[in-house]
């Protein structure tokens, strides 16, 4: 019989169809694939594909994860928190880390996520990168700023910093973006 995890990442390879989030989520949560998806998603591991298939596994990890994380965020935070928290500056793929910061903008919004301030400042580290790296999509600078914003408290040089960069970020604003500012 085949194991959850060779059919997890079977599944991966295989055409995206609709509600294909929904059904890898569920997997992830009913198999216990998290610390799996997890390392799939930041490619912890160089799979023996070409760059593009080893991306696309990655975001589709990575989307898989967000969907369980909303399944059960308890579970997640109990067992996988700091598995993540460590994984989260790891997130070099674009469509990957829009659900990585959906998922941090989640938890720090939701209750006080503890973090130590070495943590804390990976996070922001991370999510400050990922902000103004020029080819970031619009969603994931989005995710970025409300990590950044939630973490300006704890974080010295992110309070010191985000006013200038919600200021880059205004001058020429994407529709999304400008929703957003708003805020």
């Amino acid at each position: 019989m085949e194991q959850p995890e060779d059919t997890f990442q079977y599944l991966l390879l295989n055409d995206y169809e609709a509600g294909f989030g929904l059904r890898m989520g569920r997997m992830v949560y009913e198999c216990d694939l998290y610390k799996m998806a997890l390392d799939l998603a930041v490619e912890k591991q160089k799979l023996p594909f070409a760059a593009t298939v080893r991306a696309r596994i990655a975001f589709r990890a990575a989307y898989a994860l967000e969907y369980a994380f909303f399944m059960n965020q308890e579970r997640f935070v109990t067992t996988y928190i700091d598995r993540f928290i460590e994984s989260f500056p790891k997130a070099k793929n674009p469509s990957a880390q829009r659900h990585f910061g959906k998922i941090m903008a989640t938890l720090l919004r939701a209750k006080p996520l503890f973090l130590t301030p070495e943590q804390a400042d990976a996070v922001a580290e991370a999510a400050a990168s990922w902000l103004v790296h020029p080819k970031s999509k619009v969603a994931v600078q989005i995710w970025a700023l409300e990590i950044l914003t939630a973490l300006a408290p704890r974080v010295e040089w992110v309070a010191e910093m985000l006013p200038d960069a919600i200021g880059l970020l205004s001058l020429n604003p994407t529709p999304a973006m400008k929703v957003r500012l708003r805020r």
